[in-house]
């Protein structure tokens, strides 16, 4: 599956290598707030992405996590619903995905976004993560991307663990976070392929 990608700039609201609690843009919610409502409508139409081949559309929020709850359901997801809501205004039959970096803490909320397909990094575990979410929300991952650097048979191991744990409907195999500097190659290639094709026969 190719999917485009919408980045949500999360990061405006924290700066969290800053041990100076002044530079949160708390102090100044109208700068926020237009900053963010400006970015969430820059996004650019999904249909060049859609029509180069895209499946599906991925909204990343690669800061969110940084964010307690009562934050992030003021300060970002009322902007992702907004991009949820354009993008299916526009195209009504593109599954879209939402990924937050570091969500455990955000699961439930995630649900009320409006998107297809939650992303759940390598630190959740995915059985408690799809119970979380409940049976109307399919789930993306959750494969912790340093297990690309261990021998085949470890990978293949976890992630038939993986599957095993997302059940069997609504789970798209992927990674819990993106590729990691210098990931072999192979390694990448036996997620996409080989170790899913091994699985099916496995499970027929």
């Amino acid at each position: 599956m190719y999917s485009s990608s919408i980045p949500l700039r999360s990061g405006l609201l924290i700066a969290p290598s800053s041990p100076d609690s002044s530079v949160r843009l708390g102090l100044r919610p109208n700068l926020k707030t237009r900053s963010i409502r400006f970015l969430s409508k820059r996004q650019r139409s999904p249909r060049a992405s859609l029509s180069s081949g895209a499946q599906c559309i991925q909204i990343f929020d690669s800061w969110g996590g940084q964010l307690p709850p009562h934050v992030w359901e003021q300060w970002s997801k009322p902007y992702i619903k907004q991009i949820v809501s354009s993008v299916k205004k526009e195209c009504p039959q593109t599954p879209l995905v939402l990924y937050i970096d570091g969500n455990g803490g955000l699961i439930e909320h995630m649900t009320g976004t409006g998107v297809d397909v939650v992303g759940l990094d390598w630190t959740v575990d995915m059985a408690d993560g799809r119970r979380r979410l409940g049976n109307n929300v399919n789930v993306q991952g959750n494969v912790d991307p340093a297990y690309l650097f261990s021998p085949l048979p470890v990978l293949t191991d976890e992630i038939h663990r993986v599957v095993k744990c997302a059940g069997r409907r609504g789970h798209i195999l992927n990674l819990g976070h993106g590729v990691l500097v210098n990931t072999p190659e192979e390694a990448v290639a036996h997620l996409a392929f080989d170790s899913i094709v091994k699985f099916e026969m496995l499970n027929r």
